[in-house]
């Protein structure tokens, strides 16, 4: 399983930020394609959480069926705290890869035992 931190990535890497000079929705819709070919070459289960204060009500990627699971935070809550509930809740924490720059974030899911990357080390496995 591969855990996204969205906005994470979307400021990270250049071709999202780009994207996102046309607006926020089009670079989250290019990240969620992003992660669609990676999860389809891959096979591997990936979600995509993003911080909800940020959602727009009619961009509902989360019904969008390219099988990336495209999680938006509650208003209070942020993506990195939906992250840390989505490991503690895995009976395999091991099998879990979190993709985000944040370093609180990486030391706690690596404290429950769950491995990460940084949004930079993350864009080259993407794009090999």
């Amino acid at each position: 399983m591969v855990i996204v931190d969205g906005y994470n990535v979307i400021y990270a890497w250049a071709c999202l930020r780009e994207a996102k000079n046309k607006g926020l929705e089009c670079a989250r819709e290019k990240l969620i394609q992003i992660m669609t070919r990676y999860q389809d070459f891959n096979d591997k289960e990936v979600s995509v959480v993003f911080d909800g204060s940020k959602r727009f009500d009619y961009m509902c990627y989360d019904q969008i069926n390219t099988g990336v699971d495209v999680i938006f935070s509650k208003n209070g809550k942020s993506a990195d705290t939906v992250i840390e509930r989505m490991i503690y809740k895995l009976p395999d924490k091991s099998k879990a890869l979190v993709v985000t720059s944040d370093r609180l974030v990486r030391m706690m899911i690596g404290g429950m035992g769950a491995r990460s990357v940084s949004a930079e080390e993350f864009e080259p496995m993407v794009k090999n």
